[in-house]
């Protein structure tokens, strides 16, 4: 296969109507309901599917619905609305905003938010969102969240996000998708509809959706088609410009918040030709030409395309009988378990006993974020290729290494050079310690090239743990 940047070309008028057609069929025979009920959001995949839809049902056929919540952007309404009446139909509108207070979805997230940011105050302007880091093809940065906060005044301000506030944050923010999905069953049962799903062939294998929630629906017309091919069929079915230029948002938080800070972390134009390649098995040197990057950079964007996919594969799989045997487990916030006994004191036992961090480390992960029974890996063996430790459980053994050792992690250090298996993360520890004795921080332009071992300045001779951990006992 000749990989271009064209690769991803269809033929917009052929490609709808194989969609048409499918949709008619599936809804009408297979599912035997009477038309679709299509949630519209002012962005462009719904307004491709509500098009195709038209196109499947007729107007009559079609219910359009409009579910903004307190926190949406006013312009998605608008969009919306313009859309409904460029395809002649009458759009519904229901605030979920009373169905989220009863669930208790704003003041959940924000006693959240104000443990991280106490000033945080929504009535007073206060905003906020939950974003990664945004440099993917030039460092090795792992999918790890912060919390931006936006005050009155419009100035930003991020933190690294513990694993107890992410959770809870993304525990209560979910309850807006699946309030949405309840409300779009509730107008296809009331007409014998079937609920037609949004999600294109990104958020699906990516794992950008939630389970019981966007992901809920009774078929997926667009869930084949990259984002970059969703915008091709958008020209082609007449969607309105101004959907088609609106940069993709998640609408999910008070301060706006687009999908590549959220969670995809490049432009989709680059972003699908390299997935494109990646599944194709297109050689990392043709991709990296094509493209204009380093095989450096295409090896970047690969390794956080599988890292997504395995991370969120949970939410593909299909409910399970209880006979079925499955290692599954939920990652436990350090903060929330009961700590072990005398681990305030866990440095001096650990000089004491001359343990190895290695063997700390590797008993934290086996213990609270591998739950397989075959629990042989190597401390060279990387998380990202094996999956022993997933992005949430990087944030836990930042957390980790915090209460354990006391060392603190700065967002530009969580990379795979520091994070990428036992033997990586326990180098990183040393140096952090033996740094912090000294008074210094690592220097951002060194945190990739620093030895893996310390070395006595004075000898040459590689420090073990037990003459690091002497020498840092002698220093106190």
């Amino acid at each position: 296969m000749q990989f271009t940047k064209n690769v991803l070309a269809i033929e917009p008028a052929v490609e709808a109507d194989r969609i048409v057609q499918s949709v008619r069929s599936n809804v009408l025979s297979v599912l035997r309901r009477r038309g679709g009920v299509v949630g519209i959001s002012g962005g462009v995949d719904s307004a491709v599917v509500l098009a195709l839809c038209v196109r499947a049902f007729g107007v009559s056929k079609i219910t359009a619905v409009m579910m903004p919540d307190k926190d949406s952007d006013p312009e998605s309404e608008r969009l919306a609305r313009g859309l409904a009446r460029q395809y002649e139909v009458e759009p519904v509108l229901e605030d979920v905003t009373p169905a989220l207070e009863g669930f208790g979805c704003y003041r959940r997230r924000d006693e959240a938010i104000r443990r991280v940011f106490p000033e945080y105050d929504p009535t007073q302007g206060y905003k906020a969102k939950i974003v990664l880091p945004q440099n993917l093809l030039e460092e090795s940065t792992l999918n790890v969240f912060s919390l931006t906060l936006v005050t009155p005044d419009g100035q930003e301000r991020t933190s690294v996000l513990p694993v107890k506030e992410f959770l809870q944050i993304v525990a209560a923010s979910n309850l807006k998708q699946r309030t949405r999905m309840a409300t779009l069953y509730y107008h296809a049962e009331l007409h014998n509809f079937a609920v037609i799903g949004t999600a294109n062939k990104n958020e699906h294998d990516q794992g950008f959706f939630v389970k019981y929630g966007d992901a809920g629906v009774d078929i997926k017309p667009i869930g084949h088609l990259y984002k970059t091919q969703v915008y091709q069929l958008a020209a082609y079915l007449g969607v309105p410009e101004a959907i088609r230029k609106r940069p993709p948002t998640s609408d999910t938080y008070s301060a706006a918040c687009t999908q590549q800070e959220f969670f995809f972390r490049l432009p989709f134009d680059v972003m699908d030709l390299l997935w494109f390649a990646q599944e194709h098995d297109i050689p990392k040197t043709e991709a990296a030409r094509v493209m204009g990057l380093t095989e450096a950079q295409v090896q970047r964007a690969f390794d956080d395309f599988a890292s997504k996919s395995r991370t969120t594969n949970y939410l593909r799989m299909p409910s399970h009988s209880p006979l079925i045997s499955l290692y599954l487990g939920s990652p436990v916030s350090y903060s929330q378990r009961s700590r072990p006994e005398g681990s305030a004191e866990t440095r001096t036992t650990l000089k004491n006993n001359t343990m190895q961090i290695e063997k700390q480390i590797r008993q934290f992960i086996l213990q609270n974020l591998y739950f397989v029974e075959d629990n042989s890996f190597s401390d060279d063996a990387s998380f990202l290729e094996t999956g022993v430790v997933d992005s949430m459980g990087v944030m836990e053994l930042v957390a980790f290494i915090q209460s354990e050792f006391g060392v603190t992690t700065e967002n530009h250090e969580v990379v795979v050079e520091n994070f990428d298996s036992v033997g990586k993360l326990a180098n990183f520890v040393r140096r952090k310690l033996s740094l912090s004795k000294r008074g210094a921080s690592l220097p951002a332009t060194e945190r990739a090239r620093e030895p893996a071992s310390l070395v006595n300045p004075g000898s040459g001779k590689i420090l073990s743990d037990h003459e690091l951990l002497s020498r840092d006992r002698g220093a106190e």
